[in-house]
């Protein structure tokens, strides 16, 4: 499907134009203080009646006021992300693509300032359902999973078309997978494309297939109005009833993008092998020097001390020997190597004359083998200088 240029948007509406909320503990700060962030200790709110069920709502001089936009911090799940396309929308599906969804899971922010929060955000929203039901009930805003309880966030993808309304997104600059293709041109005759607002860092609109990747494991701030509705577990059994919650996106904030799954450091066989097979080709090359009758200078080099003998004069080979990664673990097994008839300690990186010879030494890098030369190893604590 062909696509038309794209066009940025400022949000006029941003309360992060400030200077001085630069960092995100000046935003933390800032949402604290606020009357409809969800782990706000000002939090102040009220349900009141609104179409077919009941809305979250302002308090205003403790009458019921205006429809509420809370706000809640947390970063976008991978797992069911459908905020680009036609949501979760397939032809398979009873409803019409009329009726899909955008949505996407809001988990615990681990590893940021703003994971305390999180657990004070769920006790928010317990209490604001327990506000309009029992909650024994409860279903799609307010999620328990055994990885950690999320929050759930729809908005629907369509919106009928009125006279007057203004086009936002052309059909033709928006990408559908190939199967709902049909669906989506017929349906967009009679209806408006309306895409979730996702402003990213610099407070730039987020268009089209860029939003998945942007969202998706970045720390967000969801705006959003809280609906509840009674609705019937199935049409065969019209008297049980159950409390659905809809948490309808208002706009999405990028706080921090790109928070990726980081895995943690680990050895594979493969690199046991590798560096077991380096490692033997150093300790035969080591002992080739060292059956050579010229040379003097000082190499600083990484051998592994399992290679080194017990008279810490010679090097012996162990093929398949597991040896330690020093880029990894952090403590390279270093021995130096010096050569005998050398004068001085010098670093990684030789410069000048060979000591007892007339041709220079160009530079050494640790690990590298320089040929015509005797040597022993020794320990690096005991060598200063000689």
């Amino acid at each position: 499907m062909e696509r038309r240029p794209r066009v940025t948007l400022l949000n006029p509406t941003s309360p992060y134009k400030a200077t001085w909320m630069s960092t995100l503990a000046d935003l933390q700060q800032h949402l604290l203080s606020s009357p409809l962030f969800l782990a706000s200790k000002k939090l102040q709110y009220a349900w009141k009646r609104k179409d077919n069920g009941h809305v979250v709502c302002v308090l205003d001089e403790g009458k019921r006021g205006k429809v509420a936009v809370l706000s809640a911090v947390g970063r976008v799940s991978d797992s069911q992300a459908n905020v680009d396309g036609v949501g979760a929308w397939r032809p398979s599906f009873n409803d019409r693509v009329e009726k899909s969804k955008f949505s996407f899971l809001l988990e615990k922010p681990e590893g940021t300032i703003f994971a305390k929060e999180w657990d004070r955000q769920l006790d928010s929203v317990g209490r604001i359902q327990l506000g309009i039901c029992d909650n024994s009930n409860s279903r799609h805003f307010l999620l328990e999973d055994p990885s950690g309880s999320l929050l759930r966030f729809t908005k629907p993808v369509f919106e009928k078309k009125r006279e007057g309304d203004a086009v936002l997104v052309h059909p033709r600059d928006w990408t559908v997978p190939d199967v709902c293709e049909d669906a989506f041109e017929e349906a967009c005759k009679r209806f408006h494309v309306r895409p979730l607002q996702v402003y990213n860092e610099k407070n730039v609109l987020v268009e089209g297939d860029d939003i998945r990747e942007m969202m998706v494991g970045s720390l967000v701030e969801v705006n959003f109005v809280l609906k509840h509705y009674t609705l019937k577990v199935s049409q065969s059994s019209p008297t049980l009833t159950y409390d659905c919650f809809s948490a309808t996106i208002v706009s999405v904030t990028i706080l921090q993008s790109g928070m990726p799954e980081e895995m943690c450091d680990f050895i594979s066989t493969r690199d046991i092998r590798q560096i077991s097979k380096e490692d033997t080709a150093a300790a035969d090359a080591l002992l080739h020097l060292k059956s050579s009758p010229t040379g003097a200078a000082l190499i600083q080099t990484t051998v592994d001390p399992r290679l080194v003998n017990q008279d810490n004069k010679s090097v012996t080979a162990q093929p398949g020997a597991p040896v330690s990664i020093p880029e990894r673990l952090g403590e390279p097994p270093v021995k130096r190597v010096k050569l005998a008839t050398n004068e001085e300690v010098v670093d990684q990186g030789t410069v000048g004359t060979t000591p007892g010879s007339n041709h220079p030494v160009d530079s050494v890098d640790a690990g590298e083998v320089v040929d015509h030369a005797e040597f022993e190893v020794i320990d690096p604590d005991e060598v200063t200088s000689d």
